[in-house]
């Protein structure tokens, strides 16, 4: 069941989402499962910390989601280059 926090939550998600992809920040994804999908990870990246099951402190493995779910919906052209790949100069 849904409750009225993670709707308000991904619904904000979702809308930071599509403004990404808008103004071509972001590739088109599906905004709303992508929205519950980094509700879902932090809830339970938290839930762990908080019951003292976490293997890795909350700001680290938070920072790492951050990073890894920023750098995914990156469209390709602002996407990093691979470490070890180098762009092509135009």
């Amino acid at each position: 069941m849904i409750d009225a926090h993670e709707r308000r939550v991904t619904a904000l998600l979702a809308r930071a989402v599509e403004d990404g992809i808008a103004e071509g920040a972001f590739r088109k994804v599906d905004a709303d499962a992508v929205a519950h999908l980094m509700y879902q990870l932090g809830r339970s990246l938290v839930g762990r910390e908080v019951t003292g099951r976490s293997e890795f402190a909350l700001d680290r493995i938070l920072g790492v989601m951050n990073d890894v779910l920023g750098r995914g919906l990156l469209a390709p052209s602002r996407a990093a280059p691979t470490p070890g790949r180098r762009r092509r100069r135009s």
